[in-house]
């Protein structure tokens, strides 16, 4: 039986999400109890994740209005916030801020690891894409790909170009411990097999799909340079 919303957005079933992903969802979620999904359209990570761990209280930031009412009728124990990601001022913290799906987006990755960093005092969850050998790639002239995207909830027939920055992940742990009380940073990722269908300047099988968890100490205000760094990505080490 339908529900009585318009279509779903994304991905609402666990085995949907990818083995990155899954690989954190699975194991640290049981003492989360307060999420900030950003992009999170109609609340799919909920629903992904609410049969796991009933208690968890859920918000979805995103500027697509439908999607945010499909996600009040889809999950109504759910919030649903309508904001732009760098201007919301939130009045609550949460215990994991999560952003999927959209750091190989941002020209600007740092300034976007800096607006999750002041949105939670314990944890971010993002996933990336990496390269290990070779600077980031960041002109959207060089690495895009083409997103059908969203038009009132549905999907657009006509695609958009838009960036693919694929980050180097020695540069982006190095940043992270330099700029942010990090107490822990977690990186579990692999070489995609068939390989991402993107235009890149670099070998397409040598680009990391991948998911870092960062725990973060605000209150000793740490040296992230002392943090422990979990570093799996087979057959490769963090110096």
């Amino acid at each position: 039986m339908k529900d009585s919303v318009e279509e779903r957005i994304g991905r609402h079933q666990f085995e949907d999400y990818f083995d990155c992903e899954r690989y954190f969802m699975d194991s640290h979620f049981e003492n989360i109890f307060t999420i900030l999904d950003i992009s999170g359209k109609d609340g799919g990570f909920y629903g992904a994740l609410r049969e796991r761990y009933p208690d968890l209280k859920y918000s979805s930031l995103d500027t697509d209005k439908k999607s945010l009412e499909n996600g009040k009728k889809l999950y109504p124990n759910a919030k649903f916030i309508h904001s732009d990601f760098f201007t919301y001022t939130p009045q609550e913290r949460f215990d994991v801020v999560v952003y999927f799906q959209q750091l190989p987006l941002s020209l600007n990755w740092k300034r976007v690891l800096g607006k999750l960093v002041s949105l939670s005092d314990q944890n971010i969850f993002i996933e990336c894409r990496f390269r290990l050998d070779g600077s980031t790639i960041s002109d959207p002239d060089l690495s895009f790909s083409y997103y059908y995207g969203l038009k009132d909830s549905k999907w657009n027939d006509n695609a958009k170009k838009v960036p693919w920055i694929i980050v180097n992940a020695y540069e982006f742990v190095s940043y992270c411990l330099g700029s942010f009380p990090v107490s822990k940073l977690e990186l579990y990722g692999y070489y995609q097999d068939p390989p991402p269908p993107h235009f890149v300047p670099m070998d397409r099988k040598r680009i990391i799909a991948a998911c870092c968890w960062i725990t973060l100490d605000k209150i000793h205000l740490i040296d992230g340079r002392n943090a422990i760094v979990e570093w799996n990505i087979p057959g490769t080490s963090y110096q």
